[in-house]
């Protein structure tokens, strides 16, 4: 039987099943909660958040110096941006941690550079 309309004050319930205190109608014990998700992405994977909020400055950053998504309508994008995530890598590589003009993290251009790219690749564009 499931629980009674009553508002949950007059109902007694425990992991066995319990009562309602208004009209003595039985509860059976709760069934687990059910979510079909198995085939689903598990977003929790992606846990470095703090690393996430610097490529979110970045695209802050650029969004205010341009204007937002103004990397789809850059002329040869997909050259110029992997002309420019190397460069950020070399200069990582050579042991600047951060951009000069911008002051962040290479590696947060980088992965600018990388996700523009990427999503043109899946657009097929």
């Amino acid at each position: 039987m499931t629980p009674c309309d009553h508002p949950a004050e007059y109902q007694y319930t425990a992991a066995a099943g319990g009562w309602c205190g208004k009209c003595s109608t039985i509860i059976s014990p709760r069934e687990p909660g059910r979510k079909d998700d198995q085939q689903k992405p598990r977003w929790a994977l992606l846990m470095a958040w703090g690393a996430l909020e610097e490529v979110m400055k970045v695209l802050e950053y650029g969004a205010k110096k341009y204007s937002p998504n103004n990397w789809r309508h850059v002329p040869d994008g997909r050259q110029r941006y992997l002309d420019a995530m190397l460069r950020h890598a070399i200069a990582y590589a050579r042991g600047e941690k951060n951009d000069a003009e911008s002051g962040f993290s290479h590696l947060a251009h980088m992965m600018c550079c990388a996700l523009y790219l990427l999503s043109w690749d899946l657009e097929g564009a």
